[in-house]
């Protein structure tokens, strides 16, 4: 998987989905390479390919926040915010204190004009002592942008 990694870093995408379509026929139950799966698509525009494996993940792995994150960010990219809110909300759920799902849930609901709530979120992000950034940085591996349209 970190080969996988290396090489979308490197742009390299048709390679690194290459090895992750390698790691899921040898080990098709693998949540974890389903994850890396659906990034590498979203990373490539693949929204559609990426909503797919972030689901067959989630079904596979259903205590999985970073699963239900993911997907969350393919639905916001697909400007979907009810079922990005959702998918955030669920993430929420399973891991109270992911700064990336706060941040993300702040997002979506400001693109639904809910800007309290949005607010809200983010006084909660602020409120954290480890840091937003830090954490963001962290949950992400800084592969979301939220404020593009």
């Amino acid at each position: 998987l970190e080969w996988s990694v290396v090489q979308q870093l490197l742009g390299k995408f048709d390679q690194a989905e290459a090895i992750l379509l390698q790691a899921s026929s040898s080990d098709p139950a693998n949540p974890e390479v389903l994850r890396y799966l659906a990034g590498c698509y979203g990373r490539e525009g693949l929204l559609l390919k990426s909503e797919e494996s972030y689901k067959k993940g989630r079904d596979l792995d259903p205590r999985s926040p970073q699963l239900r994150a993911g997907l969350g960010e393919v639905y916001f990219a697909q400007r979907n915010y009810a079922a990005a809110e959702e998918a955030f909300r669920e993430a929420l759920r399973l891991a109270p204190e992911m700064g990336l799902a706060h941040y993300a849930l702040a997002a979506t609901l400001a693109r639904q004009g809910r800007n309290e709530q949005a607010d809200e979120e983010m006084v909660y992000l602020r409120s954290q002592k480890s840091g937003f950034a830090t954490r963001l940085v962290r949950e992400s591996g800084g592969r979301i942008d939220l404020e593009s349209d």
